[in-house]
């Protein structure tokens, strides 16, 4: 027999309720199992990511922590004081809700002896008007009787609160039997008491802070020798550039000629920025007779580890391209030692010349010093070379660098294991750029600027908006030197050679356009210039006027707190070293090459 329909209806709801069920059930058991396993792999990336991190951001946190401690102060005395202001509001609010709360029950009353009165007067209507009028008035009295004992209510708990912020406020008074008289009141109250509260703030934090600040300024300028007298003291965070940087300035007989006005002034010749950069608008720059822009190869010199830097140098080979310029990025290995990236460059460079055409040797950050150790190792280059740009390049040494040598820790969590086993690279790479195997190369292979002439770009970034801003920051406080964020200006001038001197442009300036480049210099234009420079102006010797100059020149400006940048290039002071920390005294390490064993 078949089923009724609603046997069927009822048999579909059924299966309809036990299948929501079962997806019901379905995902309550997925999100059990899936939070575990969620909490575990969160727990395992903390693990793994929480400790480099750590380690990266614990020596800048301790050079805060002085700062930290008086923001905390600060923060504190402004929390404690929001608090009490919160606290007299809840008071002053829940008075008015007592008030509020008696006066209506008054007037609750009252109204209901009226409407009592007026059905009276109705009844009594017929018995006559001087009855009815004697009701009602005996019914007034009564409302405004229970009026006035609510006041006396009001008044009564203002007296039995004890304060004595309302003291000297008018008693509460309803003028019109409403509420509207009392919430008035209550207003003016309110206002009255932050007056007095605000007042009361801005009195005790001017005493506390005329009491105190004598006494934090001591405690934190104790704090600060201790801290400098636990970082000397730790293998791992002592400062170990102090007296070095500026070395290579030092040993100059005679300062070189200073270009930087002549480079600006030639930048504004040219269009702007937003315009695109024409051959004919290029042809304006002062090469020299004999040498036209586009007789020469131009040989892009990477820095370190920029072949994992998207990007980099791009946009310049296809301008240069664009503007009919013969231009070849070299092949080196960015990973490797200054010898080994030289002798590559050699070849390159012996390759290039048999066109007939010389070649111009544009090296950025650590590839200008393996292109200027290309010169100096490999003399029969100098017939070759038109000119070396260097732009950035760290030829007294990185600060960095320099610190990465010759600490433990940081030596083999960075070079070891992420430069050599991570990156397959070599950690001479890095070493090579330390002081003391700048001054062994130099001493050995000086450069022989009297038959290739160079230009040098040193600068450093002063501006807010520089993604390099914290780097350039713990420079300018851990040795009192201004920087790109990779190389101190200092550092990145060769000895008697012209120079070019750049205020507002951090490292990643030369090799992009825009992010993440944050100066106004476009790439193209900035190395054009600078190739002009190097062929026409850098050969001229010195005036007196550039000589005077150029060793000021990379100190305009604000100076940082604490340890300002030192007041001459030429001969720049060491910063103040943390007292009672011997000092550190190292002799010229051996030139490292790719296959050292030197650790």
């Amino acid at each position: 027999m078949p089923a009724s329909p609603q046997g069927r209806f009822s048999e579909a709801s059924s299966q309809h309720a036990v299948a929501q069920r079962v997806d019901t059930a379905a995902r309550l058991a997925f999100d059990t199992f899936l939070r575990p396993s969620t909490r575990l792999v969160s727990g395992g990336l903390v693990c793994l990511f929480l400790p480099p991190v750590i380690i990266v951001i614990a020596p800048l946190m301790l050079l805060m922590l002085p700062v930290l401690m008086a923001l905390g102060l600060v923060l504190t005395i402004a929390g404690l004081a929001q608090l009490g202001i919160v606290v007299s509001f809840a008071h002053v609010s829940t008075l008015q809700h007592l008030a509020t709360r008696t006066v209506g029950a008054g007037a609750s009353a009252a109204e209901g002896v009226a409407s009592q009165a007026s059905r009276s007067a109705n009844w009594a209507r017929g018995a006559g008007a001087t009855a009815a009028g004697d009701m009602v008035a005996k019914a007034s009295r009564s409302a405004n009787c229970v009026l006035m004992a609510a006041s006396a209510q009001v008044e009564e708990l203002e007296s039995r609160d004890g304060r004595d912020t309302f003291s000297d406020a008018p008693s509460i008074r309803l003028i019109d039997g409403s509420l509207s008289s009392l919430a008035t009141l209550n207003m003016q109250r309110v206002r009255r008491l932050i007056r007095r509260v605000s007042k009361a703030l801005r009195t005790n934090v001017v005493r506390a802070r005329r009491d105190i600040s004598g006494e934090v300024e001591q405690q934190l300028g104790a704090l600060q020798r201790e801290l400098q007298l636990w970082v000397g003291a730790n293998q791992n965070l002592k400062p170990y550039c102090h007296g070095r940087i500026g070395w290579l300035l030092k040993t100059e007989q005679r300062c070189g000629a200073d270009l930087s006005q002549r480079f600006q002034e030639l930048l504004s010749q040219l269009p702007p920025t937003e315009e695109i950069l024409t051959e004919e608008a290029a042809k304006l720059l002062p090469f020299p007779p004999a040498i036209e822009m586009k007789d020469l190869c131009y040989l892009l010199v990477p820095g370190l580890l920029t072949k994992w830097y998207p990007k980099y140098m791009a946009h310049l080979r296809n301008e240069f391209k664009r503007l009919g310029l013969h231009v070849t990025f070299s092949r080196v290995d960015t990973d490797q030692p200054v010898r080994v990236n030289a002798a590559r460059i050699r070849h390159e460079v012996l390759e290039l010349s048999e066109s007939g055409r010389r070649v111009a040797l544009l090296g950025h950050s650590k590839g200008a010093v393996d292109a200027a150790a290309a010169i100096s190792l490999f003399p029969e280059l100098c017939d070759c070379v038109a000119a070396l740009v260097s732009v950035q390049g760290p030829h007294g040494g990185s600060a960095i660098a320099h610190d990465l040598a010759h600490t433990n820790f940081q030596r083999s969590l960075a070079l070891s294991y992420v430069l050599e086993k991570m990156l397959r690279g070599c950690k001479h790479a890095v070493l090579d750029l330390s002081f003391s195997a700048r001054q062994d190369f130099i001493k050995r292979h000086p450069y022989p600027l009297d038959r290739v002439p160079a230009l040098c770009v040193a600068s450093c970034d002063r501006r807010p908006n520089s993604l390099l801003k914290p780097v350039i920051d713990f420079l300018a406080l851990r040795y009192g030197e201004w920087s790109d964020g990779c190389v101190c200006q200092v550092d990145a001038v060769l000895p008697e050679c012209a120079r070019v001197f750049i205020n507002d442009m951090d490292h990643f300036g030369p090799a992009w356009p825009s992010f993440p480049a944050t100066d106004k210099y476009d790439p193209t234009r900035l190395w054009l210039v600078c190739t002009a420079l190097a062929l026409s102006e850098s050969a001229l010797p010195p005036s007196s006027a550039s000589r005077s100059s150029s060793s000021s020149a990379y100190f305009e400006g604000p100076t940082l707190p604490l340890l300002p940048p030192s007041s001459a290039a030429r001969a720049p002071s060491p910063p103040l070293k943390p007292p009672n920390v011997a000092k550190h005294t190292s002799s010229p390490s051996t030139f490292c090459s790719r296959t050292s064993n030197d650790e």
